[in-house]
């Protein structure tokens, strides 16, 4: 068992949770700014104003944790969603970069990215399923803070750094393939049952099972 309505009732409204949550629904925001069809000045306006936007959000990653051990509120529900939200938020603000622009390369490394992020969440459920411990690798580490950068250069006005942008995503796209490859080759490990991994690659009958039913 992972979490419960129980959980999410007692710990919801806890400052480190509710920062967490305002992240979850702020990093939309981009999305529906950047998909309006502003003039040319303004939308220049609008993709710096979202770089600072997002510079903002991005911070609060580190600030729901700061409280969070500062004042001993570490929860199973913090726990829980932190991670989630982490993958969704890079993944909403791609896909607000994506609205912006036609770039079939952007739009490659946006799915590319998506997708990995889905897949390592599933295999994170399932190590935590079975009891064991599902940190984030060195790996993964690294590829956060290249996709950081990347997303940071890809949301400046078209002509500003653009070599950069490329170099970033490819850097970025190689680190991401290697932490793809290395936490599921130990995870597989952890949870020994290579065939349950792809067996449980959907995650209905967790929330089924447990979030539903509130055991």
């Amino acid at each position: 068992m992972l979490i419960t309505w129980r959980d999410v009732k007692k710990d919801w409204s806890k400052l480190p949770n509710l920062i967490t949550l305002s992240r979850l629904l702020l990093c939309w925001v981009p999305a529906a700014v950047l998909s309006v069809n502003w003039d040319y000045e303004s939308r220049i306006l609008m993709q710096w104003t979202m770089l600072y936007f997002v510079a903002v959000l991005a911070a609060t990653d580190y600030l729901d944790g700061y409280i969070a051990k500062k004042r001993n509120l570490i929860t199973r529900l913090g726990t829980f969603l932190d991670p989630i939200v982490d993958k969704i938020f890079s993944s909403a603000i791609l896909l607000a970069i994506c609205v912006s622009t036609s770039n079939p390369i952007v739009w490659a490394f946006a799915i590319f990215t998506t997708i990995r992020e889905i897949d390592i969440a599933v295999i994170q459920f399932i190590t935590i399923r079975k009891g064991k411990d599902a940190n984030v690798l060195y790996s993964g580490k690294v590829k956060t803070l290249a996709l950081s950068v990347t997303i940071a250069l890809l949301l400046l006005p078209p002509g500003v750094w653009d070599r950069a942008k490329y170099v970033f995503m490819a850097l970025t796209f190689l680190s991401e393939l290697y932490s793809w490859i290395d936490y599921v080759k130990v995870y597989t490990k952890r949870i020994q049952n290579v065939s349950e991994y792809f067996s449980n690659l959907s995650l209905v009958r967790y929330f089924r099972g447990n979030i539903l039913n509130g055991e």
